[in-house]
């Protein structure tokens, strides 16, 4: 049986000294020196998807997999059926590996918004059942009961899950708890510590765990123990800068157009990046589409992207332009905006994206300045992070963000300044309700005052 004290420094995690491993660095040192006990990987799922099938190509032949690769559902295995499956021998020479995808094991009470809305897009695809677990899961975290399904008012929605009621759609509620009452469906279990007894050294020699998860809480005594005796490798797209354009998508895009020998135009790569952002699976697809639109031509040109119709699936534009004008940047206010008129975004999507983020500033600004804070610094005291807070519905903004919008902020001599710029909003959102001109011409006006010195 193998030595897996937690003393162990074996492991990798983010946040320490030195570097976190790369996928290649995790492989190589995998097949020179054996696996370790356990691997987390977590960020975007088609990068995780690449890691995880990176490490099960190294570690179990083909010829092996039917019996020494477990493959788990994250929604409805629960830390039982996993530590059963880790405690059996591999019933082939080599190593097993229990590889369990989306666990909600590690999910943070505050990310179960995201879990509701992947049960919703379960239920959307046909997959009721999965749904209903993952439902299930998020019951278990948040201490509801099943009729708190379909009986909780919105405010519980909002305040328990992040979740605004109206973006739950009750038809979808109402069908989860018939389906779980009906079929009594259990909570899953939420106690690990069979499974933490196995990594720190009851599995049988040469079995490894692998969990995925988009953003596991590294408070939890599994992440922990993950973190110290194995791999904790964060799967994110890189950028050089705070655009999207900064992206570093070099990796999937050499590695689609080697497969098929072609070359990406510059410009062509920016329109993709502007409509895709960094969801790297969509970038994939909407490369391979390109490679074979073009037939036996070399070269993807822009003209190529707008002839395929790359769909705009970025939602982070209107935080652009906000942010563009909170620092009173017009050249770049104007170019998201017209990038998003370009999308056939609607000038009033444009202008609330514009009021809230002025309105954040403003809560800010005025928050720390009522407790003595009137430059720029490198963490905002305690008691600012809780008061905003309070004005926020009590949903505690990550402090790293909250001092962004503070030094936004400053842009502004006054928060009168900002009080005005939200007047300015106003009467911009009220030309555009009553017809008071052409829309697109009345928010390029705004910015144009707003973003003037």
């Amino acid at each position: 049986m193998r030595g897996r004290g937690r003393t162990s420094k074996r492991g990798s995690s983010p946040g320490g000294g030195a570097p976190g491993p790369s996928v290649e660095s995790l492989v190589a040192e995998a097949s020179k020196n054996g696996p370790k006990p356990a691997y987390l990987f977590s960020g975007d799922e088609f990068l995780i998807s690449k890691a995880v099938d990176a490490l099960v190509d190294v570690l179990v032949p083909a010829s092996n997999r039917a019996l020494n690769l477990s493959l788990l559902d994250g929604a409805t295995a629960d830390p039982g059926v996993i530590a059963r499956d880790l405690a059996q021998a591999p019933m082939l020479r080599g190593s097993k590996l229990v590889v369990v995808r989306d666990t909600t094991l590690l999910t943070a009470k505050a990310d179960l918004g995201v879990e509701v809305r992947r049960a919703m897009q379960s239920y959307k695809d046909g997959r009721e059942r999965d749904a209903a677990r993952r439902l299930m899961t998020v019951v278990a975290k948040a201490k509801w009961s099943v009729p708190d399904l379909t009986e909780a008012p919105a405010s519980r929605w909002e305040k328990d899950l992040g979740v605004a009621a109206e973006d739950v759609n009750p038809e979808f509620l109402a069908a989860m708890r018939s389906l779980i009452e009906k079929e009594e469906i259990k909570t899953p279990g939420t106690d690990t510590a069979a499974l933490e007894r196995l990594l720190e050294g009851g599995a049988p020699p040469g079995n490894v765990l692998v969990l995925t998860c988009a953003k596991p809480d590294r408070r939890l005594a599994l992440t922990k123990l993950i973190e110290g005796l194995g791999v904790h490798l964060p799967c994110k797209t890189e950028r050089t800068g705070r655009n999207v354009e900064d992206v570093d998508v070099s990796a999937i895009r050499d590695d689609v157009l080697a497969r098929y020998g072609k070359r990406l135009h510059p410009e062509a790569e920016r329109a993709l990046k502007r409509r895709i952002g960094d969801e790297m699976r969509l970038f994939a697809g909407e490369m391979e589409k390109l490679c074979l639109f073009v037939g036996d031509r070399e070269l993807i040109t822009p003209d190529d992207v707008n002839s395929v119709g790359v769909r705009q699936v970025r939602e982070e534009a209107f935080w652009e332009l906000g942010s563009a004008v909170c620092e009173r940047n017009l050249e770049g206010a104007l170019w998201f905006l017209h990038d998003a008129f370009e999308h056939n975004r609607h000038p009033v999507q444009a202008l609330a994206g514009i009021g809230g983020a002025l309105r954040k500033a403003l809560e800010v600004r005025s928050v720390a300045e009522r407790h003595g804070v009137r430059t720029a610094r490198r963490d905002l005291p305690a008691r600012v992070v809780e008061e905003v807070a309070e004005l926020r519905g009590g949903r505690k903004p990550h402090p790293f963000a909250l001092r962004k919008e503070y030094e936004r902020s400053l842009a502004w001599t006054s928060t009168r300044g900002l009080a005005e710029a939200l007047a300015r909003c106003r009467d911009a959102d009220r030309d555009l309700k009553t017809g008071r001109g052409n829309g697109k011409l009345i928010v390029e006006r705004l910015l144009v005052r707003l973003c003037a010195h």
